[in-house]
């Protein structure tokens, strides 16, 4: 599946993932199919991919929210800022839309059964704040490498 996502074949993907492939299986580098399809941006596998539920096999999700922003990658920044893997407790999600032609973000607030502010250590957390090795976040990168969206 690795390989298949790597070189952009979507029937392989689908005829080994409909057979029992492990979709987020990490290679010894720590990364998913999902991971070598975006690396060679074969959105087609990257979509399909995503739908069958696929996850990026670097644990730092910060760092692939600061590299998919450099990037341009929308639907990655998207997917990473609204994860929500948590079964019992939401953790606020972010949903980014337009109007007017402005961004307009808005946070679901945390839903918690058990009526306390704790988190699932299940949760996936981001820092959307967070910096790379030259204390860039985000949205400098983004706004450096000219993606306004």
């Amino acid at each position: 599946l690795h390989v298949a996502a790597s070189e952009g074949h979507l029937a392989i993907c689908i005829f080994l993932v409909e057979r029992g492939a492990s979709i987020n299986r990490s290679d010894r580098w720590g990364g998913s199919p999902l991971d070598d399809a975006h690396r060679h941006r074969h959105a087609q596998v990257v979509h399909y991919l995503r739908s069958r539920g696929a996850t990026t096999g670097s644990a730092d999700h910060t760092t692939n929210l600061i590299t998919a922003a450099a990037e341009g990658d929308m639907d990655e920044v998207r997917m990473l800022i609204n994860d929500t893997s948590s079964n019992a407790i939401k953790a606020p999600s972010t949903n980014i839309s337009y109007g007017n032609g402005q961004p307009v973000v808005t946070q679901t607030p945390v839903i918690n059964p058990c009526n306390n502010n704790n988190l699932s250590k299940s949760v996936k957390r981001i820092d959307i704040n967070a910096g790379d090795y030259d204390n860039r976040t985000a949205l400098h990168l983004a706004a450096g490498e000219g993606h306004a969206e």
